[in-house]
């Protein structure tokens, strides 16, 4: 019987001689195959899986269902082994800082070296990064979450599939049985089996503790904000910010404060600064609690606009019409414990020419002059007769819609002339401290370094407030002169939305009020939010891209995602000075704590359950992340309140010491205070995170 050849032409695939029947049926389907490769031959079929193979002769090799079944396990394998995966380094002996955080998701993304405490398999395979920020949320209340929300976790390593992260929390082994205990005895407890253990794991099994930025040696606790969102910058930055600073003149009235910034440095709000109802309405709350109503003496000036008033024509671009003042002001102390106005300067734009210059007798005996400081001496007021009451309704004259008020730290000045306004300027926030609030540079620092200019000098014999106010007006000129960067920490860092658009990254900011300045202003999409819902919602459509609406967000949605969840931490009174609460929180639940720290058990039961309620939204943001994205949840710092009351403590010593005996001191400071100040510190330091790979 003759033999059938079987050859074919290398680049067609069809036979020289007619094969079978069966063979043509078998070369159909692969000739059809989708995506079809001549040269790998390593296609799919519309019907089957993986295409079978030929061999060397042309036939094709029917694989059975069990090497099949072998070969999609190995496929699956190796997706595992491609799939980004994260593991603590056993060896490393150093504490995690909120900055590793935010250096991690730059080595993801960016141009940072990788991180020295984890180790991040097929890194670049990583999607997405989205950073969620949960300031109230300490690990206390975030394992009390964990047993009020019935999830009972595996301590350990946690070992599983398709991105489970592997890094330890760090618990003491007492917390551990403690918790195992509880654990127990609520499952005891329980007539139904809990079911949320596997979602919720991916929280619970990695928690680690994060120490937030400070100084321990001077006690100080920094801004976690900025330690999160203002990186150290690429070798590149900081190379191009060492060639020197290119001017770029900007209208002073782009330096006006926003609610938010005079939040931050507790300032007195005017109502008009809010561009909400409810925002207006809670500061005014705050006020009323405070002593800084109308009822206690305060007046806010007659404008009723949250934008400050421009004149289009003005041929001067720097102040476009607007009226400018800078103030400052000299205080005594009196026999209430309190500082009270006893000089007020006021010098206006553009030459400084003095409006203003009275010295002012204070309602109650003064006790204390502070002469080294304010100048002033009892032969000085001995005569005076003008009151607050008068230098207020001099001043309220000057402040109209299109005023505008310089001063440095002007919330002093401020709550000494018990007086608001909204459109202010504070060279203390626009030269930023390197470290951030609460630290801010002095004036006379500020004065020498960027005026070259010495001030006060008066020694015994105090400051000169019209000299201080004259050297405010001419570093906000100077400000407007070089450009929003001229002074700036940016000069130590670089924005880390800036640093991800140099590197092709697109990014979005979802926070309350008004993402796009300051932090976020160089972020592809802000979202303004008014709640953690809201927040929650922009970071998903963040995270996806929008299918609705002006498709703003193309589908896929950003590289990179911050937000932040800050219900509890208003609730809890954690942020100073606090006006700004979330529409779905009470007004009741915005009051701090009582002096012995114990909760009414209406108050736990009432922040137990917004803690959970926060699990719940933060699970709702980890459910819509795609495959391959990271996640990092984080405190940032825990209760700075106790802090920021040593700390004035501190202050009010420091003032008191140069000028009295000891016995005359008001407030003593021992090394007890000072190392009680040194734990709070420490206290407040304390933070956790979260790093998981869905």
């Amino acid at each position: 019987m003759a033999t059938k050849r079987k050859r074919y032409h290398h680049h067609r695939g069809t036979p020289q001689d007619e094969p079978s029947s069966d063979h043509k049926k078998r070369r159909r389907l692969s000739d059809d195959a989708i995506g079809y490769d001549e040269n790998s031959r390593k296609t799919h079929h519309h019907s089957r899986g993986k295409r079978d193979e030929m061999d060397e002769d042309g036939w094709t090799k029917v694989s059975s269902k069990s090497s099949k079944r072998d070969k999609s396990n190995k496929q699956h394998e190796r997706d595992l082994e491609d799939y980004p995966r994260l593991r603590m380094h056993q060896n490393y002996q150093g504490e995690i800082k909120l900055k590793d955080l935010r250096d991690l998701a730059l080595y993801l993304l960016a141009d940072e070296a990788a991180p020295k405490w984890l180790a991040v398999a097929n890194s670049r395979r990583v999607k997405k990064v989205v950073v969620v920020m949960l300031p109230g949320m300490d690990e206390a209340l975030l394992r009390q979450i964990e047993k009020l929300a019935h999830i009972s976790k595996d301590l350990g390593t946690t070992n599983g599939t398709h991105g489970q992260t592997e890094v330890n929390p760090s618990t003491k082994t007492e917390d551990v049985e403690q918790l195992k205990t509880d654990v127990a005895q609520n499952d005891e407890s329980q007539d139904e089996p809990r079911d949320k253990a596997a979602s919720y794991s991916w929280l619970f099994d990695n928690i680690l503790q994060v120490r937030g930025p400070g100084d321990a040696k001077t006690s100080k606790v920094h801004s976690p904000l900025q330690a999160m969102l203002l990186s150290q910058g690429s070798d590149k930055s900081q190379q191009n910010n060492n060639r020197g600073h290119a001017a770029e003149r900007t209208a002073l009235a782009d330096f006006i404060h926003l609610a938010d910034e005079l939040r931050e440095a507790e300032f007195p709000i005017h109502p008009a600064a809010f561009t909400s109802k409810l925002d207006a309405e809670l500061e005014a709350n705050r006020r009323e609690r405070t002593g800084q109503s109308t009822k206690a003496g305060w007046v806010d000036s007659n404008v009723s606009v949250s934008q400050v008033q421009l004149d289009a024509t003005a041929s001067d671009q720097t102040s476009q019409g607007l009226n400018i003042y800078s103030v400052d002001c000299e205080m005594v102390q009196t026999c209430d414990d309190a500082t009270s106005l006893a000089r007020v300067s006021i010098v206006s734009y553009p030459d400084g020419k003095t409006i203003i210059d009275k010295y002012v007798k204070p309602a109650q005996p003064i006790t204390n002059y502070f002469t080294q400081f304010s100048g002033i001496t009892p032969e000085i007021l001995e005569n005076v007769t003008t009151t607050l009451q008068d230098v207020q309704k001099e001043i309220l004259e000057l402040l109209t819609p299109a005023s505008v008020l310089l001063g440095h730290s002007l919330d002093s000045d401020l709550n000494a002339l018990k007086l608001t306004h909204p459109f202010l300027v504070d060279t203390s926030i626009i030269y930023p401290h390197p470290r951030g609030l609460p630290l801010r540079s002095s004036l006379k620092y500020l004065a020498n370094k960027y005026l070259k200019r010495e001030i006060q000098t008066g020694g015994a014999n105090g400051h000169n407030s019209v000299e201080d106010a004259q050297a405010v007006l001419d570093l906000v000129k100077l400000k407007c002169e070089k450009g929003p960067k001229w002074g700036t920490i940016e000069a130590n860092g670089e924005p880390v939305f800036r640093r991800l658009k140099r590197n092709g990254r697109t990014s979005a900011m979802v926070e309350y009020g008004t993402p796009e300045r300051g932090y976020g202003k160089d972020a592809t999409y802000t979202i303004g939010c008014q709640n953690d819902d809201e927040v929650v919602q922009g970071v998903v459509r963040a995270v996806k891209g929008d299918n609705f609406y002006d498709f703003e967000i193309p589908a896929g949605g950003v590289d990179f995602v911050w937000g932040r969840l800050r219900a509890l931490e208003f609730v809890r009174g954690w942020v100073s000075g606090a006006s700004v609460l979330p529409r779905d929180v009470k007004k009741d639940d915005t009051g701090l704590p009582t002096e012995s720290g114990n909760l009414a058990q209406e108050e736990k039961h009432q922040l137990d359950a917004l803690a959970v309620q926060t699990l719940e939204r933060l699970q709702r943001i980890h459910e819509a992340l795609p495959a391959k994205s990271l996640l990092m949840v984080c405190s940032g710092t825990s209760d700075v309140r106790p802090v920021i009351q040593l700390q004035a403590q501190q202050q009010q010593y420091r003032k008191e010491f140069k000028v009295k005996k000891w016995d005359e001191l008001t407030i003593k400071w021992t090394d007890t205070e000072e190392q009680a100040l040194r734990r709070a510190c420490e206290a407040a330091r304390a933070g956790w995170g979260v790093c998981t790979i869905k």
